[in-house]
């Protein structure tokens, strides 16, 4: 036999790199890449599947990992993320080949893949340091989705109705929902059949301890906190104290929608007049919006029932901080400030930032002429013209509240809107996502509700009508035939956290013409000539 040292052979660059060294947690940092590390499970998540940007499909869990220096979260993709059926809470584990990668907050996690090895029944004397894993109650941010097992204690931001429903079998079913806080953020916890009577004891401001529960793919794609029969509840326990939340800070740019608790700082450009609703139930409700500014950006602010009094004691260039507000997404499916009962204005407060003019925020923001897609940039709002080269294949709409547009709840709830606390009969709203592509770079373009309608040529009725008699997703995107259209699109420039890419969330849509073309070349023409001169 015959040994040879760094061989001329293809297949080696195939063989996975040697991590760099074994180390503790606290010693994690982004400038390693592959490392080995030793761990007691602290938390465990099943397998979960989801659809990459491409349209294939791909695989998913999570584990969060102890030693005597601090804690971890780490992600399993692909095949090894079913290694997580067999291990359990309290097992030691070493990890091997983990590469290293920043995650929430900029802190390291780590990210395990076909390359990487999971070891059980490591020997005693690599464990014996690590601490033991006793009940450990979970901040909300630690929450995943799909956790078989958890602990949580939190306090009681809102409670909701009773919801009644009928499932596939004919059988009866009751849910009530109760928004849960502590510092670090708010869940959702359903409470389910007979554990509603338990939730119907739980008020605001309650703390509660839920022993035994699980969690579930949510809303908006959050996590959720289920509570059946085997959970133990317990009511303002003694001896369980947490933090307050806090507000969330948050600029223009970086708002988003699902947040819960946030405070913004900004200068109001324009007001519009409050306007009379009729609800479902018959009863009147009042609503009102102003848009807000910042040095980051642009958002509409929407005020909800007592709230559009606000609007008699203000006028644009007035200051505002705003408190205990939540967001959602709009019309256009851009985030929206929503101001209900709870939410706090303060008006021309003094604040420590300096905030830009009403003008200047008006010139930097305003609609500016064309770009290339190349030069996009998070949190802008750009103007881009190209070719549509994909359409993703997917359920084209989802349900809202006809009353105050916020998406509604999980197959079994559907029906109840958080915002309003009623049960509803919900409205479709169109979504369409599409890739577009004008030599230089491809952007993701979202476009919702009319311009969705806009773009594939039919009303929100008539596609809920044509997918219902197709059946298959693909007939009917291919009677559409978007793909190789020429496409104009203005919009918000926000990166999408899951698939770390740009998105463009569309405020205008269309489709130009030679004549449209011929036009804005003209017009470029003469900017240029009055420059010269």
């Amino acid at each position: 036999s015959k040994i040879e040292i760094e061989p001329e052979d293809e297949r080696t660059e195939d063989l996975p790199p040697l991590s760099e060294t074994k180390v503790k947690i606290s010693d994690l940092d982004l400038d390693l890449d592959f490392v080995d590390i030793i761990g007691k499970i602290t938390a465990i998540t099943t397998p979960r599947k989801f659809k990459r940007s491409n349209g294939s499909e791909g695989k998913v869990a999570t584990l969060r990992l102890v030693d005597e220096t601090g804690q971890i979260r780490v992600s399993l993709w692909g095949e090894i993320a079913e290694k997580t059926n067999e291990l359990e809470r309290g097992e030691s584990i070493r990890l091997e080949n983990a590469s290293v990668r920043e995650g929430r907050g900029n802190a390291p996690e780590l990210h395990l893949n076909t390359r990487s090895r999971i070891v059980r029944n490591i020997p005693h004397t690599e464990a014996k340091d690590l601490p033991k894993v006793e009940q450990k109650l979970l901040k909300i941010e630690e929450i995943e989705p799909d956790m078989p097992v958890l602990d949580i204690a939190a306090k009681v931001r809102r409670t909701f109705p009773i919801n009644e429903f009928s499932r596939d079998d004919g059988s009866k079913g009751r849910v009530m929902n109760v928004i849960l806080a502590d510092e670090t953020g708010t869940i959702r916890a359903s409470f389910w059949d007979d554990m509603v009577e338990t939730g119907q004891k739980l008020s605001r401001g309650d703390l509660v301890l839920l022993e035994n529960a699980r969690s579930s793919m949510g809303l908006r794609d959050q996590p959720e906190i289920r509570v059946g029969k085997r959970v133990n509840v317990k009511i303002n326990p003694e001896d369980v104290e947490i933090e307050e939340m806090k507000p969330r800070r948050v600029k223009m740019s970086e708002l988003e929608e699902g947040l819960d608790s946030l405070e913004a700082v900004g200068r109001i450009i324009d007001v519009t007049k409050s306007r009379e609703f009729e609800r479902s139930d018959g009863t009147k409700g009042e609503v009102a919006s102003l848009t807000l500014g910042d040095e980051s950006g642009t958002a509409k602010v929407v005020l909800w029932g007592s709230k559009t009094e606000t609007l008699d004691e203000v006028e644009s260039g007035d200051t505002i901080r705003i408190k205990d507000a939540y967001s959602t997404a709009g019309r256009y499916g851009e985030a929206e400030i929503h101001l209900g009962k709870e939410a706090k204005v303060e008006i021309n407060p003094e604040i420590v930032e300096d905030l830009p003019s009403l003008d200047e925020i008006e010139k930097k923001f305003s609609k500016k002429g064309r770009i290339k897609i190349a030069d996009a940039e998070e949190g802008s709002q750009v103007k881009i013209r190209g070719t549509i080269v994909r359409v993703f294949q997917r359920r084209p709409f989802f349900n809202i509240c006809p009353q105050c547009g916020r998406s509604l709840g999980s197959v079994e709830s559907e029906e109840l809107c958080e915002k309003c606390g009623e049960v509803v009969k919900p409205d479709h709203k169109l979504v369409v996502n599409t890739i577009v592509d004008d030599g230089t770079a491809n952007i993701r373009v979202v476009a919702f509700g009319k311009l969705a309608e806009k773009l594939l040529g039919k009303t929100t009725q008539e596609v809920f009508e044509k997918i219902s008699e197709e059946g298959e997703l693909a007939d009917f995107y291919e009677k559409i035939d978007l793909a190789g259209q020429k496409i104009t699109v203005t919009g918000n420039v926000k990166r999408d956290e899951y698939f770390e890419q740009l998105e463009l969330r569309a405020r205008e849509l269309d489709f130009p013409g030679a004549k449209d073309e011929a036009e804005r070349i003209l017009e470029k023409i003469k900017d240029r000539n009055v420059v010269s001169t």
